[in-house]
């Protein structure tokens, strides 16, 4: 891990966030690219897939209302990507040979997910730590802000798919790094979170009981288990499986709205609610937008308001869709922006 170029994606926007295997796993799906003087790198209008940085020369970057901007390697503003939008606002052109990175923007925002969802699902799992082992399981998940969202008829119906399973002391239920593929609730016994650091050492991160649910957070973000849970003792766990998570709990707890119903919400009151990363954020996002990133949302959800409406949004809406489901378990009124900022259409975008 000292070749140059690796060393210099730790210090690219949003690279630099994404940590140990993760970032192994970025820099396998990382391209290095070059092009001579006078080729297009992208065009405006085109739909593309990828983030694109500046590594070595120069390029100038013109549209159809003849705004130009020149980017010359090495300068800050190459730590982000180059004209990030969906399709595209500019064509890109080499004014001298070229170097450049190139990563599939999906790739990077499931792995972005990933890092941030890691230490989140933490301390939302440790709030309800100290409960008493002997109160009602099924109670214990209907008192959940998250339940009074959803329909009658499809708790009903949950309740009837859960797939009871009996464990004993020792038993792991979920594997960190391993594919997600249900959601779980705890029935009677107690198990340890934990997370494997670059050590291999496992460190316990929260103790959970009856009523407590886990494994939400990869199936949201359609990314890797983020910890291993591990009966602590004897007990029995119900399984749903992604597609009745799916169909009984994420989408009527997560309601999204597309960006012109944002925009009049918005203008009703309603705030944005940036999820990204710092970096991100300030590169670029909607007027008025409250930042919080995703993996800070418990510890500065006192900044947010329970009499406000929340647009979450994010570049994808992966991101999103995990911080709105995880608001609504506290209370929050909280929408979702379809499909992110990459399907704002292009005359909206600043």
């Amino acid at each position: 891990m000292t070749h140059p170029v690796v060393e210099h994606l730790k210090n690219l926007v949003p690279l630099c966030e994404i940590k140990d295997d993760n970032f192994i796993e970025l820099v396998r799906h990382t391209v290095i690219g070059s092009s001579p003087a006078g080729q297009t790198l992208f065009e405006q209008d085109e739909p593309d897939e990828y983030s694109y940085y500046l590594l070595t020369g120069q390029l100038t970057m013109r549209n159809s209302t003849g705004i130009t901007i020149t980017v010359t390697a090495g300068q800050p503003e190459c730590r982000y990507p180059l004209d990030q939008h969906n399709p595209r606002k500019f064509t890109a052109i080499a004014d001298t040979p070229i170097k450049y990175i190139k990563i599939n923007k999906n790739i990077l925002d499931v792995l972005l997910a990933w890092n941030q969802t890691t230490g989140y699902v933490v301390t939302e799992i440790d709030d309800t730590s100290g409960q008493d082992q002997d109160n009602d399981w099924m109670f214990n998940i209907l008192r959940s802000h998250l339940f009074q969202r959803i329909p009658a008829a499809n708790i009903q119906a949950m309740f009837l798919r859960f797939r009871p399973e009996q464990y004993q002391q020792g038993d792991t239920i979920i594997q960190q790094n391993e594919t997600a593929d249900d959601y779980f609730v705890i029935k009677s016994g107690r198990c340890g979170v934990y997370r494997t650091g670059d050590d291999k050492q496992n460190e316990l991160l929260a103790e959970i009981g009856p009523g407590d649910g886990f494994g939400e957070e990869a199936l949201l973000t359609d990314t890797k288990r983020n910890a291993t849970v591990i009966m602590l003792e004897a007990g029995e766990v119900m399984r749903l499986s992604r597609q009745d998570f799916d169909t009984l709990l994420k989408e009527p707890a997560i309601k999204a709205v597309t960006y012109a119903e944002a925009c009049e919400l918005v203008l009703d009151g309603a705030m944005w609610l940036d999820v990204r990363l710092e970096d991100e954020h300030s590169n670029h996002s909607l007027p008025d937008s409250l930042h919080i990133p995703l993996s800070l949302l418990r510890v500065k959800r006192e900044v947010l308001n329970k009499d406000l409406q929340y647009i979450v949004y994010c570049d994808t809406g992966r991101r999103s869709a995990a911080a709105a489901y995880l608001m609504s378990q506290k209370g929050f009124n909280a929408l979702l922006l379809e499909g992110g900022l990459a399907k704002i259409p292009s005359k909206n975008k600043e």
